[in-house]
């Protein structure tokens, strides 16, 4: 079988190149997979041999370098963002800001970390989930901090004052949006897709399926609740259709998750994740389309950095979640295949009991 060659170059450019061709796909083939990494795979000990597992760490590996690579811009923008103009900030928030920052940029270097140690995936996935959770749940500890409340409004009036809480809270929370929207919808983004990258791994699975179900619906309604804010500052019919398409978009995905949940060979399995991507991107890219230029005179003033920051973001984080979910998916089903004959009696037991519980009945 043929080998992918390597784009011109070598060193990190090289590197760069490849990973953007492939980290935005959800699984590669194995003659795609290039002649260093084949020979750093059997080299490792213990050696990596089968084919379909060294085509997925090869993807893995992209999709670690290029997450990485994106976490160097979002980490240096959000350290601009949050540490301009804090002079005038109380002390809790302060310390909470340069926590916050410290934390992302941290993450940023353990990734880079890890970009070479992608043949030990096992002990990666578990230091790099660990490492991740610190990182998603900082600033969520950080917005907790009753900010509106803890400024020094001067000598003004007790209506005055209440006003200006107000209004600083509506700033805060403003704030708490566009920083943690990226990380939640990423959250739910990256689980649909380790889903489907599961499901063309192991076509027999009906795990993926299933977590399809689950997560497009929780997507729909955690993406419904962020976009209602903005949205009532330009009631645009816009905003509207593109929710709208948006949440169609997940409903496919629901539809197609129930039909992931059957094992299937695996010709089917990406037939079926081809056509469910191909509707699900054309609906996704419509309502998001809409839903920003709905909201335009809202965007059109917004800071130039903070909209590439939230874009950069959102990339990194998608990418980091597909990872982390598809490492969490492979060993999940290891863990449920049955280790023992015990245990493997068990299964064939509660699948002909689940057989008998839904048969129709005359």
């Amino acid at each position: 079988m043929a080998t992918v060659q390597a784009p011109r170059g070598h060193g990190f450019g090289a590197m760069a190149a490849l990973s953007v061709r492939r980290a935005f796909r959800l699984r590669i083939e194995p003659n795609e997979v290039l002649d260093d990494e084949r020979r750093a795979m059997t080299a490792a000990r213990p050696a990596i041999t089968d084919e379909t597992q060294q085509a997925f760490l090869a993807w893995r590996r992209s999709v670690l370098f290029m997450a990485a690579l994106l976490m160097i811009p979002v980490a240096f923008l959000h350290a601009y963002e949050n540490l301009k103009e804090l002079d005038n900030f109380p002390e809790g928030w302060k310390s909470l800001t340069y926590l916050s920052v410290i934390v992302e940029a941290g993450f940023a270097v353990f990734l880079w970390t890890q970009v070479p140690r992608w043949t030990a995936w096992k002990r990666q996935a578990r230091t790099l989930s660990w490492a991740w959770l610190i990182y998603f749940l900082t600033p969520f500890l950080m917005f907790l901090y009753p900010l509106a409340s803890s400024i020094d409004y001067g000598d003004a009036t007790p209506e005055l004052h209440q006003q200006m809480q107000l209004a600083a809270g509506v700033v805060v929370g403003a704030q708490a949006l566009i920083s943690l929207a990226p990380k939640v919808i990423s959250l739910l983004q990256g689980l649909i897709r380790a889903s489907i990258a599961t499901k063309t791994l192991f076509p027999g699975a009906s795990a993926p399926g299933w977590l399809m179900v689950i997560a497009a619906p929780l997507y729909m309604i955690i993406f419904y609740i962020f976009v209602l804010l903005p949205y009532h500052f330009s009631g645009s019919g816009l905003v509207v259709l593109g929710m709208l398409l948006v949440l169609a978009a997940k409903g496919t995905l629901v539809r197609a998750g129930l039909g992931l949940t059957r094992p299937m060979p695996d010709d089917t399995a990406r037939h079926a994740t081809r056509k469910a991507l191909g509707l699900w991107m054309v609906l996704l890219i419509a309502g998001a389309s809409c839903i920003v230029a709905g909201l335009w005179n809202l965007v059109s003033r917004a800071s130039p950095l903070t909209l590439i920051n939230f874009g950069l973001s959102m990339g990194a984080n998608i990418l980091l979640l597909t990872l982390i979910a598809t490492d969490a998916l492979i060993t999940a089903l290891d863990r449920a295949r049955g280790t023992t004959a015990d245990e493997r009696r068990l299964a064939d037991e509660a699948a002909g009991q689940v057989a008998a519980f839904t048969a129709e009945r005359a």
